[in-house]
């Protein structure tokens, strides 16, 4: 598994290229090869950061989160 650091920045950098939209925590996790445990705590340091927002989102009937640049997210 990455390092967390290692793994903020490439959260980061994924969640920033998906623009308006965001991208759902559980794609992001999954495309980076992390657990959902380990991409939860990167997710909220994120938002503690100031660097993304984090909504929740209904998606198929269950609960997500949708993670979406700050910069773009603010705009709204």
């Amino acid at each position: 598994m990455p390092k967390r650091n290692d793994l903020e920045q490439k959260a980061l950098h994924y969640v920033v290229n998906t623009g308006y939209q965001g991208v759902l925590q559980s794609d992001l996790w999954r495309e980076l090869g992390a657990s959902s445990r380990e991409g939860s705590r990167v997710s909220i340091k994120l938002e503690e950061k100031g660097l993304i927002r984090r909504e929740k989102e209904l998606q198929e009937g269950k609960m997500d989160i949708q993670a979406l640049p700050q910069k773009v997210a603010s705009i709204n």
